[in-house]
């Protein structure tokens, strides 16, 4: 009976002694930029990035920059998406991953000249990260120009769900890489 309770007492032991150890693994700082656009009618797109970006980036794995830290290295935006820019951005934030999206175009243009009318999307701009624990940089032009029967769009589809959609894919790209 003693050799069994000495040896639950080792393994109690060893399991408080390695528990500590194992748990201090610190979450990848993320600093995610607010979306550049000079057209103040654009009001969904930025609300709809950062949403992309809090469903992906959840707490035990990562956390995200204190915003007033963020908003002192970027000021009133990014002069460019460089990866000096990026990397300066990360440096002063302390951030591992850093994202920048800007946005340039975002409507819908109607093709009336065919069998069904139609819709094309038009959503264009750059989008750009560092990641600075796998020194992963890219930075991409974006052009999402769809076209969608228009009875299609106005049921299933939307100019709001496909810019949603395009960030998430674009930001589990950065994951699947850490």
């Amino acid at each position: 009976m003693k050799k069994i309770f000495s040896y639950l007492l080792m393994a109690l032991v060893a399991i408080c002694i390695t528990l500590p150890v194992g748990s201090t693994a610190e979450a990848a700082k993320v600093a995610v930029v607010s979306l550049q656009t000079d057209r103040e009618e654009f009001v969904d797109p930025p609300i709809l990035y950062m949403e992309s970006a809090v469903e992906l980036f959840k707490f035990p794995d990562f956390d995200f920059v204190k915003e007033e830290d963020l908003d002192a290295a970027v000021g009133k935006g990014l002069s460019d998406f460089s990866r000096a820019t990026l990397e300066r951005v990360a440096t002063e934030t302390g951030a591992d991953i850093v994202i920048a999206m800007s946005l340039d175009t975002f409507e819908t243009k109607s093709l009336m000249f065919r069998r069904e009318e139609a819709l094309q999307l038009d959503i264009s701009g750059k989008f750009a990260y560092l990641n600075k624990l796998t020194n992963k940089y890219s930075n991409s032009d974006y052009k999402i120009d769809d076209i969608y029967e228009e009875v299609l769009f106005r049921r299933e589809i939307s100019l709001e769900r496909e810019f949603k959609n395009f960030t998430t894919r674009e930001m589990k790209k950065i994951i699947k890489i850490k």
